[in-house]
């Protein structure tokens, strides 16, 4: 069996977790030594064994991967924020954040009133067949 000792300046999370997981691999090399165990209570040990190796590495790609994916995601506010804080960005005809309008555009006061057709601006769908409907506007 290797020996895995841990320095008391190294008592890290990173540090226990390593020492658990060489101990972890220490006790499958050490009960594969003659083969796979025979007993039931040595296979299910293996096991457990096995089982909290492979969990304990699921667990450390996870937390890399979301590592991986906070980075992204603060390059991506950080280059959003840099655009709209560049001052060649009102050249294109984007308002700046917070300015208020001082007049709101009206149409003339002598615009004529739309015509409107009965049932366009009904809110409900009707209940119409289609012969009513080609009906109703000659069609067909």
């Amino acid at each position: 069996m290797s020996q895995v000792t841990t320095q008391s300046s190294e008592n890290t999370e990173d540090a226990d977790l390593e020492f658990t997981r060489q101990i972890r691999r220490d006790l499958i090399i050490e009960m594969k030594r003659d083969g796979l165990p025979k007993d039931a209570k040595d296979r299910a040990l293996l096991l457990a064994a096995l089982n909290d190796s492979d969990r304990t590495a699921l667990m450390i790609k996870k937390i890399k991967s979301d590592e991986g994916m906070g980075n992204k995601a603060a390059a991506a506010a950080s280059m959003l924020a840099s655009l709209l804080n560049d001052p060649r960005i009102k050249s294109i005809g984007i308002a700046e954040v917070g300015a208020v309008r001082q007049v709101t555009p009206a149409l003339p006061a002598d615009i004529e009133n739309p015509v409107v057709k009965e049932g366009e601006l009904d809110m409900a769908p009707s209940n119409e067949s289609y012969a009513t409907f080609t009906e109703r506007h000659a069609i067909g």
